[in-house]
């Protein structure tokens, strides 16, 4: 193992998760409105089904009238109430695993040669390749300086590897996070009409799938669905920000830094959004439990028989909507708090 690679798995990986929980809990109490009418879409279509089945015409909910519709019979202020106490404690769970997991599962698969890149350090190319690197950037929050930011841990490991790290990292945070996002899903799917028992308690909602959904394994239904969903976003958005980043290191495009970071952010933005979709579809779905599916892939199923196969990227917008300034936060945040906290950028 060279020494860059060996410093970057001697940073605390406690200060990895933090940096992670802290940079995603911000962004899901700014974003809740749009995660909110993400799931209102979903399952509102899904409560169409019996009337496709019966009449032959899928009613469906579009964004701008399900805002219009919760602002109306609802309040404003729900767009940002509803569910948020679940969805920040849910980050604090799922993203500190995530994020904070990633940089030593990579760095564990780069000593594999199927994931590892015999290229050298890309701080060390680029700086021999070009004298611009070598200049001195003034120390800041945004700014990473070069000791910190030209560190080759990211370039040791392939796409493959990258790929497959968040794929890990991904799927360990949801499945230890699985109980707050059955009760995030159901908080937000409830409307005025149909109050939840537990109805704006998260703590309430576990107490009550524990007690009546048969336990734990209440608690860890669709787990396969969310553990899939997860592992895809993560792979897709730390894999596609990471290689990215590095590449445009690499080619001496752009320097370290906040304009950097914001615009391999909106890249991965984009890839997240699309590759996820299916999976957040069959999830909020099938943990809803409005409909009685067998399985998730019964969900999977019974949603392209009836619905169509573009059911599948029902909710893009609103998706989008949330991923989209969700990277465009989270992940210049990440490298934030990765500094302030003395750790190698991304």
């Amino acid at each position: 193992m060279s020494s860059n690679s060996t410093a970057g798995t001697n940073e605390s990986v406690v200060l990895k998760f933090a940096a992670g929980g802290l940079s995603c809990a911000l962004c899901s109490a700014l974003l809740n409105p749009a995660d909110l009418v993400k799931v209102r879409m979903v399952t509102t279509n899904e409560l169409a089904t019996t009337a496709t089945l019966q009449h032959g015409h899928r009613p469906t909910l579009s964004f701008s009238s399900a805002i219009r519709e919760i602002v109306r019979s609802e309040g404003v202020l729900t767009l940002w109430t509803r569910g948020l106490a679940a969805s920040c404690l849910r980050e604090i769970i799922y993203s500190s695993i995530r994020m904070g997991a990633y940089d030593p599962i990579k760095h564990m698969l780069a000593n594999i040669p199927f994931f590892a890149t015999s290229r050298a350090s890309s701080s060390s190319s680029s700086s021999s390749s070009s004298p611009k690197s070598n200049t001195t950037t003034t120390p800041s929050l945004l700014n990473s300086n070069s000791s910190t930011t030209n560190n080759a841990n990211s370039n040791h490991a392939t796409l493959g590897g990258k790929i497959a790290a968040g794929l890990l990292s991904g799927a360990i945070g949801s499945a230890v996070a699985n109980p707050t996002d059955i009760v995030k899903i159901r908080m937000q799917a409830e409307r005025p009409n149909a109050p939840l028992p537990y109805s704006g308690s998260t703590f309430g909602g576990f107490l009550y799938v524990y007690r009546h959904e048969g336990g734990f394994r209440g608690l860890y239904r669709g787990l396969g669905p969310t553990v899939v969903r997860a592992a895809i976003l993560t792979s897709a958005q730390l894999a596609s920000y990471d290689h990215i980043k590095h590449a445009i290191l690499d080619h001496g495009w752009m320097q370290e830094g906040f304009q950097l970071h914001l615009s391999c952010a909106v890249l991965a933005a984009l890839i997240t959004t699309t590759a996820t979709n299916p999976a957040d579809v069959v999830k909020t779905r099938y943990m809803n439990r409005t409909v009685a599916y067998s399985s998730a892939l019964d969900c999977l199923l019974k949603t392209v028989r009836f619905d169509g196969s573009r059911a599948l990227f029902r909710g893009w917008l609103p998706n989008f909507a949330r991923l989209g300034p969700h990277s465009m936060i989270s992940l210049p945040l990440l490298e934030v708090f990765r500094r302030l906290f003395g750790l190698s950028a991304v």
